[in-house]
């Protein structure tokens, strides 16, 4: 469907342009005309597509969310190649100082706990459900709700993407 669309639009500003061309060589000039249909489109076409994803602050929370996710399956990786869990991600991030255990928004600490020998909990606040992004979870492991998430991991088993 996206490509089919993609090629309408392709072919109906084509078509548009050789249509104005060709009423310009035949004499019949449609300047006015086809500058009102043009602006017309144009701003159609941007009030669709801002109605369609929402503005540059609603992508900036989409964005902010997918680098929260990012930032949970790295310190889950960590947590992974560690010998035993530790006690707090403080710890962890003092062995790997490039760790980013900060929510990018808000400047809170992502939230873990410690459930088991090899279980544990990670948590962060979304913007935004992960429905209204397009990605970043094919297995639908880090789907969530706007609001507070969390997510049951095992640091024997392979993360989930």
């Amino acid at each position: 469907l996206r490509f089919a669309l993609k090629c309408l639009t392709v072919a109906a500003i084509c078509g548009s342009i050789f249509a104005y061309y060709l009423g310009f060589l035949k004499g019949r000039g449609h300047g006015r005309t086809f500058a009102v249909l043009a602006a017309a489109c144009a701003i159609t076409g941007v009030s669709f597509g801002l109605g369609w994803v929402g503005g540059p602050a609603r992508q900036r929370q989409i964005e902010a969310d997918l680098r929260r996710v990012e930032n949970l399956r790295t310190i889950g990786i960590a947590l992974q190649n560690a010998a035993t869990l530790p006690a707090t991600l403080a710890d962890l991030s003092s062995t790997r100082p490039d760790l980013r255990i900060i929510d990018p928004q808000t400047a809170a600490r992502y939230e873990y706990h410690v459930l088991g020998a090899h279980s544990y909990q990670l948590c962060a606040t979304f913007a935004a459900p992960s429905s209204a992004q397009n990605g970043p979870s094919p297995s639908g492991f880090w789907s969530h709700d706007a609001g507070r998430a969390c997510f049951l991991l095992d640091s024997t088993r392979p993360m989930q993407w």
